[in-house]
């Protein structure tokens, strides 16, 4: 996912040890797993229709909105639970590992059903 992949890029140069303490508004672990699931596959279902990020990043922005807004959640909440994650990258890595996961385990499921 290649918006929430440039924002991840740049968290990852953060310190490897959280001192900070979390903010008021984290979301839950789960959660931010499911919704990273859904961001992923919302954003790989637009790179594959329309190829070029200039064509789909606005309409990518608008339903990463309404994702976000469907799980009670928004913009400014996941950037700062992905800023806090970041802080411990194998926490975060561990976040985007599961999402991946179950994400492979969908695709493979699929195929499995369609043969």
């Amino acid at each position: 996912m290649r918006y929430w992949g440039v924002l991840l890029v740049f968290l990852f140069g953060c310190n490897s040890k959280n001192t900070e303490l979390p903010p008021a508004d984290l979301i839950e672990k789960d959660l931010l797993i499911e919704t990273i699931i859904d961001l992923e596959i919302m954003e790989a279902y637009y790179e594959q229709v329309h190829k070029r990020p200039k064509v789909y990043r606005k309409t990518l922005d608008s339903a990463s909105n309404q994702i976000l807004r469907e799980k009670g959640l928004d913009k400014n909440q996941m950037e700062s639970t992905l800023a806090y994650y970041s802080n411990t990258p194998d926490s975060l890595y561990q976040l985007y590992e599961a999402a991946l996961d179950t994400i492979n385990n969908m695709v493979n499921f699929n195929k499995n059903k369609n043969q």
